[in-house]
């Protein structure tokens, strides 16, 4: 496996030993495992057994599926992720808010979550916007966050596909954005404040993995969802018709895994609009992923030299391998 660190491709390069485990996969009695307390404790397993990473799925939002390599954001940290514990400690939830979770408690319900933790984390965003604790530092820092709030409030409108939304707001005209910004303030700036609310969680979850000599090891898809914000704001980086529907889609050629090949759904880049800027989003996505891992590693990565696209009114077979973002750099 190659990962990218802070001193480049493949470092550092002496033997480690770790273990993949996503938090939701922590115990915890909200119905899905947090980067709480229970995260911590987990941390001092891993120093006391001898190892040194800590390897995740990616940490992003998840699809309706649950699944975080279809997110809705590149960017964001998934909210649902959030200690409740660490909501209480810090003061913007009280102990009778907590949202207990029901069921078995190996498994995570995703409807159940979204809908008892989720309004837990969104009541205690509300109350830090009322008091006023993001700086505004925090989203200039984060170029990104505007669009992400944006969307995130505009899904709540119309739905999580922007594809389908009014064709003003699908194109991004200046009027339709200043009307969704007067419509949804309230809803964009609760999406900063779970937005800082993850960053001051994550910042001592790494604090504690740093001081028990744990490197956290996170994880980049290649490709983003066609329904993400990344895609809405930067049209132009992928192959997308006049409506925002991928030209050709994603996936792989028939192997030993799946003797049909698989479709993806998802929208392969614009090599020549990357490279054209430098493979800035992308700078700036590792960026984001490097400032809070120690190391990452590209899902798929084969992907950087070629990728299998598939005609949308094809099959997998009936694809072809296509120069990746590698063959412009």
């Amino acid at each position: 496996m190659t990962a990218i660190g802070r001193q480049g491709v493949g470092m550092p390069s002496e033997r480690r030993a770790g273990i993949l485990l996503h938090p939701t996969s922590l115990p915890g009695p909200y119905g899905i495992g947090d980067i709480g307390p229970s995260a911590r404790t987990w941390l001092g397993w891993l120093e006391a057994a001898g190892q040194r990473i800590w390897q995740m799925l990616p940490i992003h939002p998840t699809d309706r599926h649950g699944s975080p390599y279809a997110s809705p954001s590149a960017f964001a940290g998934a909210s649902l992720l959030l200690s409740i514990d660490d909501l209480i400690a810090d003061g913007w939830l009280r102990h009778g808010e907590k949202p207990w979770g029901t069921g078995a408690p190996d498994r995570v319900r995703w409807a159940d979550v979204w809908r008892r933790k989720g309004a837990a984390v969104a009541l205690a965003a509300d109350r830090v916007v009322a008091a006023g604790a993001v700086p505004e530092r925090f989203v200039a820092e984060r170029p990104w966050l505007q669009d992400w709030a944006r969307y995130d409030a505009a899904a709540a409108l119309h739905g999580p596909h922007w594809t389908s939304w009014p064709e003003a707001l699908r194109d991004r005209e200046a009027l339709a954005l200043t009307a969704l910004d007067d419509r949804t303030e309230a809803a964009q700036a609760r999406a900063v404040a779970l937005e800082w609310l993850f960053e001051q969680q994550w910042t001592a979850l790494r604090a504690e993995a740093a001081r028990r000599g744990v490197s956290l090891l996170g994880d980049v898809p290649i490709f983003v969802g066609g329904h993400a914000a990344d895609v809405w704001a930067h049209r132009a980086l992928f192959r997308l018709d006049a409506q925002g529907h991928p030209t050709v889609e994603t996936g792989v050629p028939p192997d030993a895994f799946s003797v049909h090949g698989q479709r993806w759904g998802t929208p392969h880049y614009d090599v020549a609009a990357h490279a054209a800027t430098g493979y800035a989003w992308w700078v700036d996505r590792l960026a984001a992923e490097l400032g809070r891992f120690d190391e990452v590693r590209i899902d798929h990565f084969r992907g950087l030299a070629a990728a299998w696209e598939v005609p949308v009114d094809g099959a997998p077979v009936d694809g072809r391998w296509a120069p990746g973002l590698g063959a412009g750099m």
